[in-house]
Parts: structure tokens; sequence; C-alpha cells
């Protein structure tokens, strides 16, 4: 099993052009949030721009509209309703078409609503998608990631204090960076929002995994300059997702 380092991470990522332009770096969409869980596809989005995305936009509920006055770098839909089964497609196809990335899920909750919508896409814990135990999956990491990747026919990251990124044609890594700052509620909004970034900007979906998890967990080290683990927030770690990005593109 690969284990991720900086100059992996730093050689995967590549250096971005001088001459690109906003197109170049991906037109990115989320679908999240929710009226007690803004924050969650808040987090997202902030990340997604800190880690480089070229144009990004939101489809929310009402209610979770307000919390993106903040980011006005993103592009904030709401789709009149409060509720994700009042969600019209007609409404949501044009802007799917024109994303190049699509990330969805955080903060949708676990409402009936959403169930009718996009079932297995919610599934934030590997519990929930495969029917095994936590504990199960804790003693069998790689192996879990490895064989739902295959099973599934895509990229699995599955998270821990070390996370294990298998994809459907073999590739398996591990990441180990990071610290206990991120067992917090918003990480893994976080980590979906780089992850997102990496795979608009032109990584494959194993490629922006790994990124996406290295980033994560380099990004927690560089807040605990000025933060103990235990005060460690989640819009700490999207902060200085800027300082560890940097780094990787000098």
């Amino acid at each position: 099993m690969e284990q991720l380092t900086f100059e992996k991470i730093k050689a995967l990522i590549g250096e971005r052009k001088p001459t690109a332009n906003k197109g170049d770096n991906g037109r990115a969409l989320i679908i999240a949030g929710s009226e007690l869980m803004s924050g969650a596809a808040l987090m997202c989005a902030a990340a997604a721009l800190r880690a480089g995305v070229g144009t990004l936009k939101a489809i929310v509920p009402n209610g979770a509209r307000q919390a993106f006055y903040s980011v006005p770098e993103c592009m904030c839909i709401a789709f009149g309703g409060e509720k994700w089964n009042e969600l019209d497609e007609s409404f949501i196809a044009p802007y799917i078409a024109e994303a190049s990335t699509i990330c969805v899920g955080p903060g949708m909750g676990k409402d009936s609503g959403v169930e009718n919508t996009v079932r297995l896409a919610l599934a934030a814990r590997m519990a929930r998608l495969t029917g095994l135990s936590t504990a199960y999956i804790k003693e069998n990491q790689a192996e879990v990631a490895a064989k739902y990747a295959e099973q599934w026919g895509c990229t699995v990251l599955l998270k821990s204090y070390r996370s294990v990124i298998a994809c459907h044609d073999g590739r398996i890594a591990l990441n180990t960076n990071g610290n206990s700052g991120l067992a917090k509620g918003g990480s893994g909004d976080v980590l979906s929002g780089i992850t997102l970034a990496m795979l608009s900007q032109g990584l494959d979906t194993f490629g922006a995994a790994c990124a996406g998890a290295y980033t994560l967990g380099a990004s927690a080290e560089e807040a605990m300059a000025l933060l103990k683990e235990r005060m460690l927030m989640a819009r700490d770690v999207t902060d200085a997702v800027e300082q560890t990005v940097n780094k990787l593109f000098e």
C-alpha cells in the first residue's frame, strides 16, 4: 500500500499554469445543506475555494441560503423549498449539465426527503452504505475500502485517524498525517470541498481523493501552529488550507 507524502502529492498536483483562466480550473457544483446544517455546505464551499477551484455554485434549500452571504465567491442558488424532496429535476438539470464536477451531501441531513432524492450519495458513514458494523470496518479498513471500490466501480476514501483511499482499478493508498483536532464535526465537509477542488483541476478520482486527504491532514497540522488540538475547529482547518496549497504549488 502506497503511503502519501508531501513530495508525492506535490508531484501529483503539478504546477498551476500562469495562463490558466477560471474555466481551466473547473466549474464545480455543490448540492448540499439544510436549515439546521447550512454550515456544513458553507465549509465545503469555502474549502473548495481555498483549494483552487475555478468557479463554484451551490444549490441549497431556502433555509440555508443566508449562510452563503459570507462567501460571495460562491454563487448560491436556493431552489425554493425547505426539504430536498421539493427539488424539481427541471430546476437542477441545467446546473448539473454545465458543471465539470459535483459534490452532493454535506449537511443535507437524514430526513425522508433526502432519502427519496439521493439515497446512496448521502451516506456519510461506510457502515450505512454497506451494512457492515463500524467495528469490523475499523479493523479491516483497507480490505473494506478496496472491496467496495471494486464493487461500486469508484474511488472510496475511508476516513479515520488514518485514511485509506482505494480505486476500482486496484490502486490503494494510506494517509497518516493530521491530528486529533480533525475528530470534530465539519472536518468531513472540509475534506469534501478540498477533494472537489482537486477533481475540478484535472486530477482523476483517485488522485483527487489522495490530494484531498493529505491536504486536510496537512492543514490541520498548519492550524496547530496557532491553536491546540482541543481548540481546533473545522473553520481553522479551512483557513489553513491556503498555506498548505501554497506550499504544494511552490
